[in-house]
């Protein structure tokens, strides 16, 4: 193990715009049950259960280019909060729009638009320097929440003058936010952050899209506001974004969970009470193809192996899945030697970033019909979930094609979270009918920038769904 020390396109204003629905929705924590590390079962492939009685899963959208046509996708960004609401972001790639921040409001059934710029709360200006997206995760402490913004500009050229990422606070119980401002001149955060709400530290992943710009692990005090760069967590990159981490597990000890593409499966740790980070070497698990239960037998694709998804289940273990195109979901107990931390826990096919929830004993995520290979622009997305109780063989739901209440199917679903009670809200693209404004998104062609008129737009949706109970699995009959 290593050590390392410490335009102008028309936009409507409208902020504070509510949608209605009526709905009655409750926040309750998932309660998990310990596994033990085991060798793994035999591979159960496909879905053992199906809700025969709903062919469709009906998902109940909110278009959300009405506030803002530039918006054009998003990616984690999105949290159910302990006031029972759910927050979350829409970004966009445009030169002169950054993101926009929406609450939903679960008993009213309502969304509403916090921030229509969040440049403005950065205090830099939209037509040159837009923070374009919320990639990271947003994660909460000490009735805060905290996020970082990343880099999405896609005129040519433009991010060598870009300011770069910012932290932010948002106070629940108030709405005041705090920026704390550019973390590193030049990085952005993409996309993996977390918090110690204990020691009130905010952890923050830093990389470059500039050849030579290598990657770091900052730790912001969310009282002082102080930044300390813990250290480069990865080599220089050749160009473009070679050594990215998309995720974090805090554990209650304090100590900081995560890992890199590119990086021969490292785990990095960083001590919560000295700041040193520890690198246990190629201590993921090897990666396993999405269509099959067997190892993936490409030498680059294990060494590039990194956490797709991760998070906790309680103070100590945390559930994920594996980059590049892993089909394993894992248990991760931090409390566990290297050697004995990864559980696999069920094959369950492709999936994507952050288009997987965790609640109610069970995983959901969206997925093609039959486990087909895919995570945008198809018209076949399922919702899924896995059953995390051991005992009944964790098996797999499938909820039905999703549509929403007009017919509209999804097009890309990368940002999920779920009460455990029934109702996942999900953040993303869905292809649009007739009436739809739908996404206007900036390219640059021939000199010239443009916005081009998507068959897709950005949308904010709740399922509420009825869970069947897990079977247990037959008790043998033995003489």
């Amino acid at each position: 193990m290593t050590r390392y020390l410490p335009d102008g396109s028309a936009s409507r204003p409208a902020i504070g715009i509510a949608l209605h629905i009526a709905a009655s929705l409750a926040f309750v924590p998932a309660c998990i049950s310990s596994r033990t590390p085991a060798a793994a079962m035999a591979p159960m492939e496909g879905t053992e259960q199906r809700t025969a009685a709903t062919p469709n899963q009906l998902m109940k959208s909110f278009a959300l280019n009405d506030y803002k046509r530039e918006l054009d996708g998003q990616w984690q960004g999105i949290r159910l909060a302990s006031d029972g609401n759910v927050y979350f972001a829409s970004s966009s790639h445009s030169a002169h729009h950054g993101a926009s921040f929406f609450k939903y409001d679960t008993s009213a059934g309502q969304v509403t638009e916090l921030v229509h710029e969040i440049t403005d709360i950065c205090g830099e200006e939209v037509q040159t320097n837009p923070q374009g997206k919320i990639h990271s995760d947003i994660v909460e402490a000490n009735g805060w929440l905290y996020m970082a913004t990343h880099f999405a500009a896609a005129k040519p050229g433009v991010y060598k003058a870009w300011t770069g990422a910012h932290a932010l606070g948002y106070e629940l119980a108030t709405g005041r936010w705090r920026d704390y401002g550019v973390i590193l001149p030049g990085y952005t955060a993409y996309s993996a952050i977390g918090v110690d709400p204990v020691r009130n530290y905010l952890y923050v992943f830093l990389t470059g899209h500039t050849a030579g710009q290598a990657s770091y692990m900052y730790r912001i005090d969310t009282g002082t506001g102080e930044k300390t760069n813990l250290g480069q967590v990865s080599a220089p990159s050749d160009g473009g974004y070679d050594f990215t981490s998309y995720w974090t597990f805090v554990d209650q000890r304090g100590d900081v969970w995560f890992s890199n593409k590119n990086q021969g499966g490292d785990l990095q740790q960083i001590h919560g009470d000295t700041g040193i980070i520890e690198v246990h070497a190629n201590a993921l698990p090897a990666l396993v193809r999405w269509d099959s239960k067997k190892l993936e037998t490409d030498p680059v694709l294990q060494a590039s192996r990194s956490i797709a998804w991760m998070q906790p289940l309680d103070g100590d273990r945390a559930l994920l899945t594996m980059s590049p195109n892993g089909g394993m979901l894992y248990e991760f107990d931090s409390t566990r030697p290297m050697a004995s931390a990864f559980t696999e826990i069920k094959h369950i096919g492709y999936n994507y970033l952050g288009g997987l929830a965790v609640g109610g004993n069970r995983v959901f995520y969206y997925q093609r019909a039959n486990r087909a290979f895919g995570n945008q622009a198809f018209k076949d997305f399922h919702l899924l979930s896995v059953s995390l109780d051991e005992a009944t063989g964790n098996p797999i739901t499938d909820h039905g094609l999703i549509v929403d209440q007009d017919g509209r199917k999804v097009w890309r679903m990368p940002g999920m979270v779920t009460d455990g009670q029934g109702h996942v809200y999900a953040i993303g693209d869905w292809w649009t009918i007739s009436g739809d404004l739908g996404t206007l998104r900036y390219d640059w062609k021939g000199g010239k920038e443009t916005y081009e008129q998507l068959p897709r737009g950005q949308f904010f949706a709740v399922a509420n769904m009825t869970i069947p109970a897990p079977s247990p699995l037959p008790v043998p009959n033995h003489p």
